[in-house]
């Protein structure tokens, strides 16, 4: 990493004033990827969409995404996707997408900032706001590459410079690289789009309580013995006063010793128990990054020439707990599976991904 070079810094400012009165809304609690062998990155998202145009008086439709294409090779990648349904609250909502482009030469470090503005007169009606990361899809515009480092953080909600304004930072840095044979030597820049998924809660004085925690793990891995699906038992420490409590993210970070093929990554959190008297939260964190399976060369004849390499990685985020006072939260997941037919195809394409429709009804 000390050879990464920071190559750009964008700084853009966008106003959102579509805050509303959401009685329901949905939360993400990341995700779980494999392919049968492993590949650049042409494309990997997971993320919840849904907005205040699919509400209703009667009900709020959303939906779940995962996104996956490879390079050259075809293959078959299948997922495990968390995420709750929160319901009855007394909560002011606001959901939105931020379209980002990211570009740049391989090996070097691509950072961009962006501020979400919020009219002050309706954030100081709150006594508690919290921002939640729902979700990203990264996709490749320009040929798959390697993946060295990505982050994703999203500020809480502060003070603005801009009159009648308060803001939320949303910070992202990318490394990609590709030097290994079925990569073009010729052509060094990189060029992707990420789109981020977020809301913005709100509630009045005791209505709502959030507590953040960050993690920190570090993995490694030889060309002998790869690394294990790591679940790992936490919890985390909030209010008493609160009856329901929800895990959500609000960064992530991935940070590799070099550019390394993909094989599985897992990002998710699944709550075990909550104990309303303590404000304890008990949960187990899959956290985890695989390079290669010892079999996996033999998964197809494209498999044969997969390649193992050595290495490590570094898995950090933060994780928080929101509590409310008033509120159902019902926790999902779903499992399915993306084909990707391979051969370099642009991976913005509906076949690179798996949609699944739901429909909350309004009691």
């Amino acid at each position: 990493m000390d050879t990464i070079k920071r190559i750009s810094l964008i700084f853009t400012i966008i106003f959102c004033t579509n805050i509303y009165a959401q009685n329901n809304f949905v939360i993400w609690q990341g995700f779980e990827h494999t392919w049968k062998y492993n590949h650049r990155l042409n494309r990997l998202g997971d993320y919840i969409a849904q907005s205040s145009s699919s509400s209703s008086n009667d009900k709020h439709i959303y939906s779940s995404v995962h996104a996956s294409a490879s390079g050259v090779g075809k293959d078959t990648a299948t997922f495990k996707t968390n995420f709750a349904e929160i319901t009855n609250t007394n909560i002011n909502c606001f959901s939105g997408k931020l379209s980002i482009s990211l570009n740049g030469k391989q090996g070097e470090l691509c950072s961009v900032s962006r501020v979400i503005l919020l009219p002050k007169n309706i954030i100081n009606k709150w006594s508690e706001t919290a921002v939640v990361f729902n979700g990203f899809d990264l996709i490749s515009e320009s040929g798959a590459d390697k993946l060295q480092m990505i982050k994703i953080n999203f500020s809480d909600v502060m003070p603005s410079k801009y009159k009648d304004t308060m803001q939320v930072k949303v910070d992202i840095d990318l490394v990609v690289d590709c030097k290994s044979f079925e990569c073009n030597r010729f052509y060094k820049k990189f060029e992707y789009t990420i789109n981020l998924y977020y809301l913005i809660l709100g509630a009045d004085q005791y209505q709502m309580h959030t507590t953040s925690e960050d993690y920190n793990q570090t993995i490694a891995w030889s060309k002998k013995e790869t690394t294990p699906k790591y679940v790992l038992h936490k919890e985390i420490k909030g209010d008493y006063k609160y009856s329901q409590g929800i895990l959500t993210f609000k960064s992530i970070c991935v940070v590799l010793n070099s550019e390394h093929w993909l094989l599985s990554y897992a990002n998710a959190i699944e709550a075990c128990n909550y104990n309303k008297n303590s404000g304890l939260m008990q949960f187990n964190h899959r956290s985890y990054l695989q390079q290669y399976e010892n079999e996996m060369n033999k998964a197809s004849t494209q498999a044969k020439f997969s390649s193992k390499q050595k290495g490590w990685a570094l898995l950090q985020g933060t994780i928080q707990l929101i509590q409310f006072k008033k509120g159902e939260i019902v926790h999902k997941n779903r499992t399915d599976y993306i084909f990707w037919k391979g051969m370099n195809k642009k991976a913005h394409s509906d076949l690179s991904k798996n949609i699944k429709t739901y429909t909350i009804q309004n009691k």
